[in-house]
């Protein structure tokens, strides 16, 4: 099993264009507590710019203390890779969901809709 600082990677989660997720539990924990490590792509790493905004990225999400905001617990550097460590929240994705009411072909409730932006303007 791959491990990054003080974290066992379990699985990956998704990958964009500048790093990966994935579900990780910290070494020694012999809880149930899981938690998203966020890792700059190795391809990418060695870039000045992109490790420049990642840094950015992690200072900025230390600093959020708001219950609808994903809390960052941990910022470092394993194998010359930054990495972020947040909490793991447990549900559906909006990206699973709008693909779930397009395969029905459905339209997405303007309601729901309303609501999620009210919550994300709260943690803002």
């Amino acid at each position: 099993m791959e491990k990054i600082g003080k974290f066992t990677v379990l699985r990956p989660l998704a990958t964009g264009g500048m790093a990966s997720l994935f579900l990780a539990k910290r070494n020694g924990d012999s809880s149930d507590q899981v938690f998203v490590i966020k890792r700059v792509l190795e391809g990418i790493s060695d870039q000045l710019h992109y490790s420049k905004l990642f840094a950015q990225e992690a200072k900025l999400s230390m600093s959020f203390n708001h219950p609808n905001v994903v809390r960052t617990i941990e910022v470092g550097s394993s194998h010359d890779n930054l990495y972020i460590v947040q909490e793991y929240i447990d549900g559906h994705n909006l990206k699973d969901i709008l693909q779930s009411v397009q395969k029905k072909e459905g339209i997405f409730p303007s309601s729901i809709a309303y609501h999620v932006l009210c919550e994300t303007a709260r943690g803002l």
